[in-house]
């Protein structure tokens, strides 16, 4: 029973045990583990039960966290597009060379979100880009990258927990996901597994090199939901 609470008030604890946000990882993928083609081209992998889930799950969450890559790729709008609800959620986009920050205004998310909803994490080497674009930003985090060439991602989330986001959705592509596996910077995963096969292509953990079984991740608490064809499965790390 014990357990099973915990589960039930998994944000809400960790806010006040560790004052950090609850993080969640979601993808979709085909059943051997890829995300999108080597062109980047995954729309679309799941069914739109899946897809429609995928909005559910950005209702429940605080903040939406993406790389710049998603957004220049596919420019997307990250808003929540679910029947009753109206919730407006807080965007992140982790912007190392201030590419989507410099063309905001010619985006969708420009048209999705207000602007006081929206938030930068900027490579402190090109603060002076961002500094000399018309109309900037007051939500701008100036980072260092770490040795492996990206950002300490609990220096983000301690920046998203201090502006009131206690709950995070990483919907990032697979360098993002990445990097978030090497880093073990979140608490759960829903994956929205497809009955399809792609082959060579881009997966969410392809940089994670172990040397031995005995490294692996394990998750636990796992929960499978049927999404007519499709499958999520939800585990804690």
């Amino acid at each position: 029973i014990n357990e099973q609470l915990e589960i039930l008030a998994e944000n809400f604890l960790l806010n006040v045990r560790k004052s950090k946000p609850f993080v969640s990882l979601k993808w979709a993928q085909s059943l051997d583990g890829k995300m999108a083609l080597k062109n980047y081209e995954s729309q679309w992998i799941t069914n739109t039960t899946s897809r429609t889930y995928a909005h559910y799950l950005r209702s429940i969450h605080d903040g939406l966290i993406v790389g710049a890559g998603t957004v220049l790729r596919d420019n997307p709008k990250l808003n929540i597009r679910l029947e009753g609800v109206s919730k407006e959620g807080k965007l992140l986009v982790i912007d190392p060379d201030a590419e989507v920050f410099k063309s905001y205004e010619k985006l969708e998310i420009a048209k999705a979100h207000k602007k006081e909803n929206v938030f930068f994490i900027i490579d402190t080497k090109a603060s002076q880009a961002a500094d000399s674009t018309p109309g900037s930003f007051k939500n701008v985090l100036f980072l260092n990258k770490n040795e492996s060439g990206f950002f300490p991602l609990e220096e983000i989330h301690k920046f998203c927990f201090e502006r009131g986001m206690k709950s995070l959705l990483v919907e990032g592509g697979p360098a993002t996901l990445n990097q978030y596996i090497l880093q073990k910077a979140f608490n759960r995963i829903y994956a929205f597994i497809a009955p399809v096969i792609m082959g060579d292509g881009l997966g969410y953990s392809d940089e994670l090199q172990l040397s031995s079984m005995s490294k692996k991740m394990q998750l636990r608490n796992i929960e499978k939901l049927d999404m007519d064809d499709d499958t999520l499965l939800t585990a804690l790390v």
